[in-house]
């Protein structure tokens, strides 16, 4: 495992993503959670994000997308159900 130094932008990616997760499954609540929801804490550069529904209202059970952003850098973003 790869640690990273914390990345100020990503509380903004979280919450972009947290929005665009809100706008497609209104009843679906979704937090922030992991290393980089700590500011300053080092961590594996992924944004973690806690979403509470019941996995038949989630559309795949394992899907990974990146997010590009400014100055080309990327945040691969992992939904995984337990």
């Amino acid at each position: 495992m790869e640690v990273h130094k914390a990345d100020p932008d990503a509380p903004e990616v979280a919450r972009r993503l947290i929005a665009l997760i809100a706008a497609r499954w209104p009843a679906t609540p979704a937090e922030h959670i992991g290393s980089s929801a700590v500011p300053g804490l080092a961590g594996k550069n992924i944004i973690d994000l806690l979403l509470a529904a019941q996995p038949v209202q989630i559309w795949s059970p394992r899907r990974s997308v990146s997010v590009r952003r400014a100055g080309g850098l990327r945040h691969r973003c992992a939904i995984a159900l337990w």
